[in-house]
């Protein structure tokens, strides 16, 4: 059973979570992929029986709150209030789960704080994506135009919350019943209909990549086990740079799971029984 909870971190906004088992076991933070929110585990969380699980709204997701700054969103700039929240949650070691983007970000922060992360659990991908150095400023000025031309990016508007289901489901390879705990933490009423909730800022084309060296540097700095997690027709399949990215990881183990990007989503009897 989730409760909801609202983490207040000093001289950062709130974080919105769903939460999930007995205070006294292990923590393990879960942080979802780009446009999903905590409800992505809420068929997972209850089966991880040795943990306490708090799954997070990251900023501009779910319930929590949305930035000011379009820049503030990348990995780099939420390092701070990610950092200040887990050591007002724990003065423990802690586990990470992340798919996706949170994966990406977990694999940022177990670089950058080895000592305080105990295991990482990543689902179908490894690291942040990167972008070579040649790509710097043309990327650059392509997220600086977009920013500035934000004031023209609204959500649609959609005339009940089952046409937001089916487009998810469609556009995640999901069922219905798979996608819909994840919908309904992800709308709000609308005019005459619902929109989205994210932040519309999201959307927007990243001011920073960093380099595949630079992501190699962060592998390299991992001390805890990492347990790569992989969808049979994910986007992990034929990733060549994934698996180059293992070999930078001091222990890492890799295992395959029947589903695409949302396997966990799809299989979650699985991934806890390994989990588990």
């Amino acid at each position: 059973m989730f409760i909801e909870k609202v983490f207040k971190v000093a001289g950062f906004p709130d974080f919105h979570a769903m939460v999930c088992g007995d205070e006294t076991q292990p923590l393990l933070i879960a942080l979802h992929g780009w446009l999903d929110n905590a409800a992505s585990f809420s068929a997972l969380a209850p089966l991880l029986k040795k943990h306490y699980v708090v799954a997070l709204d990251l900023y501009g997701h779910g319930h929590s709150p949305h930035l000011k700054e379009a820049a503030a969103y990348t990995f780099v700039n939420q390092l701070p209030a990610l950092s200040a929240l887990f050591t007002s949650i724990t003065d423990k070691s802690f586990s990470i789960l992340g798919h996706s983007m949170g994966a990406g970000i977990a694999t940022v922060y177990a670089g950058c704080f080895p000592d305080q992360v105990h295991a990482l659990f990543l689902l179908d991908m490894v690291g942040p994506l990167s972008s070579p150095v040649s790509a710097f400023v043309a990327r650059l000025q392509e997220a600086t135009a977009s920013v500035v031309n934000n004031v023209a990016l609204e959500h649609t508007l959609y005339p009940n919350t089952e046409a937001m289901v089916e487009r998810r489901a469609k556009l995640n390879q999901l069922t219905f019943d798979q996608v819909r705990p994840m919908v309904e933490r992800a709308i709000m009423p609308a005019g005459n209909g619902f929109q989205w909730r994210c932040d519309t800022k999201l959307l927007l084309p990243s001011m920073m990549y960093m380099t595949e060296e630079q992501v190699h540097a962060l592998l390299s700095k991992i001390a805890s086990p990492v347990h790569v997690m992989l969808g049979q027709s994910g986007y992990a399949v034929n990733s060549d740079f994934l698996m180059r990215r293992m070999h930078y990881l001091r222990q890492s183990t890799l295992t395959w799971f029947p589903g695409g990007h949302h396997f966990h989503m799809e299989c979650p009897q699985k991934v806890a029984e390994y989990i588990n």
